[in-house]
């Protein structure tokens, strides 16, 4: 681990319990010129938010059996996240799902397969909010690994 200043790229958190489609959607953000890192379920997403501080966090509602609001409710009890965005991402774009992501803190809903417009406008103000916020000055301290995935025993959350 680093420490250091922040720069002025948007940070963005992917978590999602799928590794491919978390590949794919940071990918899509560092060609978005963003900062981009992933994680494939609450507890390694809470680490990462932790370490990595990120502005704007995409979460899938189904990890693999968790449920991404529980993600959003232990995140926004974090010290630091004040500042973040969180929108959920997900394949069941119901009205149920999307009245329960908002009742848990989500501050947007964006339906899969992303559209590159719809994610452009929550990178727009996920920066807007970060520009507005108090925390501008503070320090992070980057992880080595921009993301988590399989080990060589087939287990997830271990460091790449």
């Amino acid at each position: 681990m680093t420490i250091s200043k922040v720069d002025h790229k948007l940070r963005v958190l992917v978590v999602d319990d799928d590794i491919d489609t978390a590949d794919s959607q940071c990918q899509l953000l560092s060609l978005l010129d963003c900062k981009a890192a992933s994680a494939f379920g609450i507890a390694t997403g809470l680490q990462m938010a932790a370490l990595f501080r990120p502005d704007l966090i995409l979460v899938d509602l189904d990890l693999n059996g968790e449920d991404g609001c529980d993600f959003v409710t232990a995140a926004r009890r974090m010290q630091g996240l004040s500042h973040a965005m969180f929108v959920c991402v997900t394949g069941a774009d119901t009205f149920e799902n999307r009245h329960r992501c908002r009742d848990s803190g989500f501050s947007g809903f964006l339906s899969k397969p992303l559209e590159v417009g719809a994610l452009r406008h929550y990178l727009e103000r996920a920066s807007q909010q970060r520009a507005e916020s108090t925390e501008d000055d503070r320090v992070v301290i980057q992880p080595r690994a921009a993301s988590f995935s399989r080990s060589a025993s087939g287990s997830q959350d271990a460091p790449r």
